[in-house]
């Protein structure tokens, strides 16, 4: 008889849970969720002569400040 082999945790799933969030996108989904609320516009155009967005330069930063809230 073949013996189970137990499986690496990063392969187990929370089977009572619909629906999984990847940390990243959440992060940036409340950071985005919060500046527009905050009535902030356009957060994601890029300045003439830059590569990237403020927003994509600076949400790492925000969602530090918004979990330190916590």
């Amino acid at each position: 008889m073949k013996q189970k082999h137990a499986m690496p945790k990063k392969y187990r799933q929370n089977k009572e849970v619909k629906q999984h969030f990847h940390p990243r996108w959440l992060a940036r989904a409340v950071v985005h969720d919060r500046l527009n609320r905050a009535g902030a516009t356009g957060v994601n155009k890029v300045a003439p002569g830059a590569t990237q967005s403020q927003f994509a330069q600076h949400w790492r930063d925000n969602a530090e400040l918004i979990a330190a809230e916590k």
